[in-house]
């Protein structure tokens, strides 16, 4: 286990995680390891626009892959972890949980020239949401040109991240590959926070 892995897992934050059109990879990376019961609380995939569409009580985003959309799938994460850490109040604030969004649009068969891959993720946690980007840009250069399993493995780094985020950890962003075990160099991220109520 790496020694992130078991800083998230020590924070005493409980995490709820909504994941569509990438990131298993990060999935893998944090159940395989013991004691990951102790933070993730419930991870869903709601995997067809049909089933984020539920996911998000008929709150269909105006794109899936997009930072407003990220939004609401950590809103809908956080609202999951209050109701499961504490069913009687979940309308309320709780310390110590979090929800993570995360929606990404990566490269697959037969997709158009120059179509950019984006993933999107958003944290929330009691008054305070952040936004964490990025763009898996496809190079001209062979050397650098990705492909679909390797942007995975991008997009589940980008959780993992969001996750050390949640749990109020502040790592750095081209160390999480180190940290699980891969080589390769990441995108550039775009960050902001937002304070602001959500529940």
């Amino acid at each position: 286990m790496s020694d992130l892995i078991k800083q998230i897992f020590a924070s005493g934050q409980k995490i709820a995680i909504a994941i569509t059109g990438g990131g298993s990879p990060g999935i893998a990376e944090l159940m395989q390891n013991g004691g990951a019961s102790s933070t993730i609380l419930e991870v869903v995939v709601p995997y067809s626009q049909a089933a984020l569409v539920e996911y998000l009580h008929g709150n269909a985003p105006a794109k899936f892959c997009s930072e407003e959309a990220a939004f609401q799938m950590a809103k809908a994460a956080y609202r999951r972890a209050a109701a499961i850490v504490n069913p009687a109040t979940w309308v309320h604030k709780v310390d110590h949980i979090a929800g993570i969004g995360l929606t990404c649009s990566l490269m697959k068969e037969g997709e158009r020239a120059g179509r950019v891959h984006r993933a999107f993720g958003a944290v929330c946690v009691a008054g305070r949401e952040e936004y964490i980007a990025t763009e898996f840009t496809v190079q001209a250069d062979p050397e650098f040109a990705h492909d679909r399993k390797t942007e995975e493995i991008m997009a589940g780094c980008l959780l993992v991240y969001l996750v050390a985020r949640a749990a109020s950890l502040h790592p750095e962003w081209q160390s999480i590959p180190n940290c699980l075990g891969f080589n390769l160099a990441l995108p550039r991220l775009t960050e902001a926070i937002h304070d602001r109520s959500f529940v």
